[in-house]
């Protein structure tokens, strides 16, 4: 086991094309390669350097890393990218509204409602953030 993760890091290491996909962060910034992710006020702005141009909004960074990186790669999947994105903020969002409403309701059948619909978004947001991992990995 040992060995192996040792040869799979020295390939990692010697492949200076996977190196150049490695994100470099700074404090309100991330670049990978010609790209830039810009993140202000809760969300990230990306932008191509190369082109000078400016490629999308995303509500999180995995999304936004994510979205760099098949491009990069010239992965057709940024449609996909972009709607798991909004599956996380739609969800998150969600999430305030049934902690607020679990909080002010005294109703028993809405408070056990409101909690399976709270753990839900929970789960629907953490199978999207795996999804937007296997992306950024693969």
């Amino acid at each position: 086991m040992e060995n192996k993760l040792s040869d799979n890091f020295n390939k990692l290491i010697n492949n200076f094309q996977t190196l150049t996909l490695l994100p470099i962060v700074n404090e309100n910034e991330i670049k990978i390669k010609t790209f830039n992710i810009i993140i202000e006020n809760d969300e990230c702005l990306i932008y191509d350097t190369k082109n000078n141009d400016f490629c999308v909004r995303t509500k999180s960074k995995g999304a936004a890393i994510a979205y760099v990186q098949t491009k990069l790669q010239k992965n057709n999947v940024q449609k996909r990218i972009l709607e798991l994105d909004n599956t996380i903020e739609k969800n998150e969002c969600d999430m305030k509204f049934y902690k607020n409403t679990f909080k002010k309701t005294n109703n028993k059948i809405k408070k056990s409602a409101t909690m399976h619909r709270l753990t839900m978004s929970k789960l629907i947001i953490a199978e999207a953030r795996q999804e937007l991992h296997s992306f950024i990995l693969n």
